[in-house]
Order: C-alpha cells, then structure tokens, then sequence
C-alpha cells in the first residue's frame, strides 16, 4: 500500500484503526465504513455526503442519525475554531458516533455530496454575513 503514490505519498502513515459499521470491501480489501464528510463554514453546516463512491446500504441516515452525526460534526469544528473546515464522522460497530478526521475544506473531496448545492450554500453563507463575518 505505501508503494501507491496516491494512498501514502512516499511517507509512511499511522492510523489508529477503528472497527465501523460496513456492507461493503475495497477492491484492496479494507472496509468501507458507514463514514460522512461534512463542510462546516463558521458555525453552520454547508453540506454532507457519504464519504465512499458508488451504493452502498448504509449511506441513508434515519433522522436521528444524521442529528446525532451533524452535531458531532459541528462540536470538532467548534473545538478547532478553523473558518471553512471538513469533518469525517463514522459511526462505529456499536452504533456510536466518533470524528475520524478533521481537515482543510479547500481541498477536501466531497464525496457522494452534490457540489452545486454544496457550492450555493456557501455563496449563500458569505453574501448573508459578508465575507468577513461568514469567516
């Protein structure tokens, strides 16, 4: 795997590994967990998706699912006080609820998110506060 240059760039990489709720393998053989990325700019969430491509059974939240994974999301961007940040939550074998990671929006993939609302949404975020503010 560290050989792929698109997986570990030429550095070796240290993950604690985590067992997620899954349906579905890599074709490397990695489970794919039940993982949502979320785009939070200031205090507001702009977007989410299911972090994997392609269907997969466990992408659709109930309702008491995505509050509980939204408020996650939002309470790691508030602890990390970033303007535009991406937040992975993944919900474990029990049924809990962790932050897997925490990263530069800008340069975050979306995932099964669409991008043209995602995009509307932020455009609309900053004209209502002002570019300043919204940040």
């Amino acid at each position: 795997m560290f050989a792929l240059p698109y997986r570990a760039r030429g550095r070796v990489l240290v993950r604690h590994l985590v067992s997620l709720r899954y349906s579905r393998l890599s074709d490397e053989g990695f489970r794919l967990g039940r993982e949502y990325r979320v785009f939070i700019l200031g205090e507001q969430v702009v977007g989410y998706g299911y972090y994997w491509e392609g269907w997969d059974e466990l992408r659709d939240l109930s309702t008491e699912d995505e509050t509980v994974m939204l408020s996650l999301a939002l309470e790691a961007a508030h602890r990390v006080q970033v303007p535009f940040l991406a937040v992975d939550v993944g919900q474990q074998e029990d049924g809990t609820w962790i932050v897997i990671e925490v990263g530069d929006a800008q340069f975050a993939a979306s995932g099964q998110m669409e991008r043209l609302p995602l995009w509307n949404k932020l455009r609309e975020a900053v004209q209502s506060k002002g570019a300043t503010d919204a940040l």
